[in-house]
């Protein structure tokens, strides 16, 4: 059963891999098999945060860390067929479902300590798979050159290893990185191969993440026609596979992507666009992403001089983050809010 939610997760089947891991769960309690339910757990953890259910994939992957704790070293180890070990794991996708709600500086901390558990196990897998979680929160966090050295040193585990998976994820992300910090850097070409190369293996879930990190490079580039095609294949896919976890960040990139263009009528429809995306932020509960899409929207408000609307909207959002001060996102909030007090 585990297997089978296994093979759906990575076809992007996520309505098959979220019924199939809930009757794992109950089977595993049943049985009273402490690994299986470690694995259901955190399994049942990541579906809900790639499907955009964050509250409930936090509460979820805490349970399974909880468990973990209560597991000897035994289990630990048998819940270690599964791939990776258990406890950096669960960790990792954590770091993540912290960041979208919020906790940016929670989010680091639990991604270090992933990063310490895989050392300490010295398992090649889990070090991978935990290097590669770290590089995309650093990309997310703005934090380019951090990034690039994990994607670096998953690419390096898994070319070692023969983690076909992990290999073309990370040359993703690194070239994403390097080019975000020279973007006349010819790295993004590897991108488009590194995507295909991983689709066409058969893996499609986390395809989003990646888009999102890259379309941003490509506007920066001014490649709008590139930036638009990204856009839709992420919306497409959050479509049929309803992997929403990064659903609202992709209708501000859209918006954004709709501005750079230059074209009146499409700019029109940036701002409808953007309130789609803060609702879709809000109802999430990902409060990073809110704090983005809101610091879009007052920045278009500016322009037009309607300040207290802008500020109205931004200025409630940034007040809630009690933390990643030193981030590209709280940053650019606090001087749009500074520039027109």
């Amino acid at each position: 059963m585990f297997w089978l939610a296994t093979a759906a997760v990575i076809r992007g089947e996520l309505v098959r891999a979220n019924e199939t891991v809930i009757d794992l769960k109950e089977a595993a309690r049943a049985q009273g098999d402490r690994p299986a339910l470690l694995n259901a757990r955190r399994g049942h953890g990541m579906i809900l945060l790639f499907r955009g259910r964050l509250a409930e994939a936090i509460t979820e992957t805490e349970a399974a860390l909880a468990l973990f704790e209560e597991s000897s070293a035994a289990e630990r180890l048998a819940a270690r067929a599964a791939g990776q070990d258990a406890g950096a794991a669960a960790l990792a996708l954590l770091s993540w479902a912290l960041w979208l709600r919020g906790d940016a500086d929670a989010a680091v901390d639990r991604i270090n300590a992933a990063l310490a558990r895989a050392d300490a196990v010295e398992h090649p897998h889990t070090r991978a798979y935990v290097r590669y979680y770290a590089a995309v929160l650093h990309a997310l966090r703005g934090e380019n050159g951090i990034a690039f050295g994990h994607a670096d040193h998953c690419l390096a585990l898994s070319k070692d290893h023969g983690f076909r998976q992990w290999q073309g994820l990370a040359r993703a992300v690194r070239g994403i990185c390097s080019t975000g910090e020279n973007p006349r850097s010819d790295a993004l070409e590897v991108v488009g191969e590194a995507v295909s190369a991983y689709r066409s293996a058969g893996y499609h879930l986390g395809i989003t993440s990646l888009l999102v990190l890259l379309c941003p490079v490509l506007l920066i580039r001014g490649q709008t026609a590139q930036a638009f095609d990204v856009i839709e294949q992420g919306l497409e896919i959050a479509e049929r596979n309803g992997e929403r976890i990064f659903l609202a960040e992709l209708h501000r990139l859209k918006a954004q992507t709709q501005l750079a263009d230059l074209d009146e009528d499409a700019s029109r429809e940036a701002p409808a666009l953007l309130d789609q995306a803060l609702a879709i932020a809000n109802q999430q509960g990902a409060r990073s992403l809110a704090l983005r899409i809101a610091a879009d929207r007052a920045n278009i408000y500016f322009e037009e001089g309607r300040w207290d609307e802008a500020i109205g909207l931004l200025a409630p959002i940034h007040a809630a983050m009690r933390e990643g001060s030193n981030t590209h996102d709280l940053q650019r909030a606090a001087a749009l809010l500074g520039k027109h007090e």
